[in-house]
C-alpha cells in the first residue's frame, strides 16, 4: 500500500519555515555503481539544478522516494490548503522504482553561495546566488519541495541557460556542491 505518511492531512499547511535539521533525499536512477558518484552530471543533471525536487524528512522516509505514482496528473497536482482534494490510499496506483539516492541537510543547503561574474548591458558584475528549500507539497507527497536558486536581490532565478557562460559556471558550481556535500546511499 501506497505510505499514508505521505498524504497531507485536511488540515496541513504549507511550512513557510523549514527547520535546518529536516534532511532532503534525492533519488538517484542512473547509479550503476557506486564510483559513478564522482561525475556531477550523474548526481543532478544540468537541467534538474534549477528548481531540484527533494523529500523532506520528517515526514517521509528515505526510502519513500522509491515510490512512483503512475498516474502522473495525480503526481504533479499541487497541494493547496483547505481545497485540494486528497486521494484515498487505495485509489492511488504506483510502482517501486530501483535505484539510490543521496542527501543533505538545510542547514547544509543554507550553507551555498556562489559569486558568479555576469554580463549586464555590457558590464560584468559579480552575482551573489544562494539555494533555499521551498515546501512545495503535491496531494500525494506531501513531504515534496524544491531546491530553488536566487540571486542577492532575492530575485528567485527562473531560466537557466546552458548557452550563457554565467549559467553554466552556477550549475557546475551546484553540481559539484551537491558531490562535495551530499551523503549516498550505499
Amino acid at each position: 500500500m501506497y505510505p499514508k505518511h505521505l498524504l497531507p492531512k485536511e488540515n496541513s499547511e504549507i511550512i513557510k519555515n523549514i527547520d535546518e535539521n529536516i534532511n532532503l533525499y534525492r533519488y538517484l536512477d542512473n547509479i550503476n555503481n557506486m564510483k559513478d558518484i564522482d561525475d556531477p552530471n550523474i548526481i543532478v543533471k544540468a537541467n534538474q539544478v534549477q528548481d531540484m525536487s527533494v523529500n523532506m524528512s520528517p515526514p517521509s522516509k528515505p526510502e519513500d522516494i522509491y515510490y512512483q505514482v503512475i498516474n502522473k496528473e495525480l503526481s504533479y497536482a499541487k497541494f493547496i490548503p483547505n481545497q485540494s482534494i486528497i486521494p484515498k490510499i487505495e485509489n492511488i496506483e504506483y510502482t517501486i522504482k530501483e535505484g539510490s539516492y543521496f542527501y543533505l541537510s538545510v542547514k547544509i543547503v543554507n550553507t551555498f553561495k556562489a559569486d558568479i561574474p555576469k554580463n549586464v548591458n555590457s558590464k560584468i558584475n559579480k552575482v551573489i546566488y544562494i539555494l533555499k528549500v521551498s515546501h512545495e507539497p503535491n496531494i500525494i507527497n506531501y513531504s515534496h519541495a524544491e531546491i530553488q536558486i536566487f540571486d542577492n536581490t532575492s530575485n528567485k532565478i527562473k531560466n537557466i541557460s546552458k548557452d550563457k557562460s554565467w549559467c553554466k559556471a552556477l550549475i557546475h558550481t551546484i553540481q559539484a556542491f551537491y558531490l562535495t556535500n551530499a551523503i549516498f546511499a550505499k
